[in-house]
């Protein structure tokens, strides 16, 4: 496998009423897409932050992914995600 075979996964939920899926769901969903399309989930780099807005960026887990993310030495080139809203709410 290539390094742009490794990705990612980053999870959120902000209330239990809020969302239809769990952080868990989400991170399934993201490993079965990953399985069908010849990727690979990095277990040490599944993200999740739970009770927290999409709002802004100001998430520990979010903060973390990015920080690696934008290391040079990065370890996944893709990051997987269940919706665009998990990931921030405004894509601005």
């Amino acid at each position: 496998m290539s390094s742009k075979d490794r990705c990612a996964v980053y999870a959120r939920i902000s209330t239990d009423k809020q969302s239809r899926l769990s952080p868990a769901d989400q991170e399934r969903k993201c490993r079965e897409f990953a399985e069908g399309s010849g990727l690979r989930v990095l277990d040490e780099h599944v993200y999740v932050d739970e009770g927290l807005s999409g709002v802004g960026s100001n998430r520990p887990a979010f903060q973390r992914l990015l920080k690696i993310a934008y290391s040079p030495a990065r370890p996944f080139d893709t990051i997987l995600i269940d919706d665009t809203s998990r990931f921030s709410i405004s894509l601005a």
